[in-house]
C-alpha cells in the first residue's frame, strides 16, 4: 500500500478495524477481513462468528 498511494491508507484502516472489532467482537468471531476498491477509499469490514453470522460494516477513508 505504502508504495503504491502517497496518503497513508494503512493506518486509518487498522484504526477503523480495532475500533469496529472493540463495539462489537464476541470470543471466537474470526480475523476481520477489509475490503477495499482500488482507489482505498470505501469497502466493507467483514467477519464471522463461531455460529456461521456473518457482520459487515460499510466504511469509507475520510482522511481523518
Amino acid at each position: 500500500m505504502r508504495e503504491q498511494y502517497e496518503e497513508d491508507v494503512a493506518g486509518p484502516f487498522i484504526s477503523v478495524q480495532d475500533e469496529i472489532m472493540q463495539a462489537y467482537a464476541k470470543p471466537g468471531d474470526s480475523i476481520p477481513t477489509i475490503i477495499l476498491d482500488e482507489a482505498l477509499k470505501e469497502g466493507y469490514f467483514v467477519f464471522s462468528r463461531q455460529d456461521g453470522e456473518t457482520s459487515s460494516f460499510k466504511i469509507k477513508y475520510d482522511n481523518g
